[in-house]
Formats: structure tokens, C-alpha cells, sequence
């Protein structure tokens, strides 16, 4: 990242996520680019969740396929509480085998 990308992300997290580590630095006392990204990845973990929240927000949706689009509702059939008991249930006999 350059000089001007870090600034920008050291701004974002100070402002948009209120990083309180980073509102009470001042720009100059991380004046190094190694300083800087140091203290943009250290505001990245802090604000891990925050960040995946806006990202979900901000991301569409995954597309949904033409396949699922196209999917027949006839061919599939509903199963409810009511077909619980139409089945019997196998049971298998111990000891005995049939010839």
C-alpha cells in the first residue's frame, strides 16, 4: 500500500469505525509507512466484526442459478408431521435368519 492508501485507511478506521486507539494517536507519532500498517492492521482486528457487518450490507447476494430458477415444484413432494406415522418402522430380529 502507498503512503496515501495507509492515511486513507488509518482516517477510515479513526472516523467511520470511531477506533478509539487511533482517534487518540496523532497522525505524526506514526509518520513511518511501517508505523502506519502496524496500526492499520492492528485497527483491521479490532474492528473485525464491524467491518463483516458493513461487508454483508453493503455485498449482494449470491446470485441464485438458472437451475434453482427453473426448478419444478411439481416434482417434489412435501413430507409433513402427518406422514410420520403412515411408515412402520423396520425392525430387525436378533438371532433369527431366515433360510
Amino acid at each position: 500500500m502507498t503512503q496515501k492508501q495507509l492515511n486513507d485507511q488509518v482516517n477510515i478506521h479513526r472516523k467511520f469505525f470511531n477506533d478509539e486507539i487511533l482517534q487518540r494517536v496523532k497522525q505524526k507519532e506514526i509518520s513511518l509507512k511501517a508505523q502506519r500498517l502496524s496500526a492499520v492492521l492492528a485497527a483491521v482486528s479490532r474492528n473485525y466484526d464491524k467491518i463483516m457487518i458493513l461487508r454483508s450490507l453493503v455485498e449482494p447476494a449470491a446470485p441464485v442459478s438458472a437451475s434453482d430458477q427453473m426448478m419444478d415444484i411439481d416434482d417434489t413432494e412435501a413430507w409433513t408431521a402427518d406422514d410420520a406415522g403412515d411408515e412402520e418402522p423396520e425392525e430387525e430380529e436378533e438371532g433369527e435368519e431366515e433360510d
